[in-house]
């Protein structure tokens, strides 16, 4: 399907969106209300690509954004939920902190909300581990990256690399890895499609 292809395409791209895109739906079917404190702005490029992607009706995820306005702000929650506090809903609220949300008149709700809160180190490891050897994961996050740009361009460029060939891709996964791999259409499933490959997945 061709969305399923540009998903993928996407995934492949920016591998460490992608990760932390899961993260947040999982987030939010878990708490219903998430606020997102960003404050320092980093990922308000993502974000305003998943208000798109909402509006759009390719990501499930009702996605509200602080751009300035408060005003603006409750008025779109408003246009959007009648209860907010009891519907599924991202709130990103960047240059905003525990302290100064405190000041906002958004903070009823970020009261009633649940936080979603996670390092740029983290997404790093969680979307490269079992895909990438740790000791080149170690090395990256040792470079104290700072923007979500750099870490995706790294792990696409090092998904991208043959290193070792298939047998040293799947020595690096489970076999509940390897698994999802396959049935997801993933780099395994892709290095697999001749003999050689075949040989080494069995």
């Amino acid at each position: 399907m061709a969305g399923d292809s540009t998903a993928s395409a996407a995934a492949d791209a920016a591998p460490v969106t992608a990760h932390l895109e899961a993260k947040v739906r999982d987030r939010v079917r878990q708490a219903g209300l998430v606020y997102w404190l960003d404050r320092e702005g980093l990922y308000t490029g993502v974000v305003d690509n998943l208000c798109r992607r909402h509006r759009d009706g390719t990501f499930p995820v009702p996605v509200v954004a602080l751009r300035g306005s408060y005003l603006q702000t409750m008025l779109e929650l408003d246009r959007l939920f009648d209860t907010v506090d009891s519907a599924p809903l991202l709130l990103h609220l960047p240059g905003h902190n525990e302290e100064t949300v405190r000041s906002t008149p958004l903070l009823e709700l970020v009261r009633a909300g649940k936080r979603f809160r996670v390092s740029l180190d983290s997404l790093v490891s969680g979307a490269a581990t079992g895909r990438v050897r740790p000791d080149a994961i170690q090395a990256f996050l040792e470079t104290k990256p700072e923007h979500l740009a750099d870490a995706d361009a790294w792990l696409a460029s090092e998904l991208s690399e043959p290193v070792g060939g298939i047998a040293t891709r799947l020595e690096l996964l489970t076999p509940e890895g390897v698994l999802d791999q396959l049935l997801g259409s993933g780099q395994v499933a892709r290095l697999v499609e001749d003999a050689a490959g075949r040989d080494a997945l069995w």
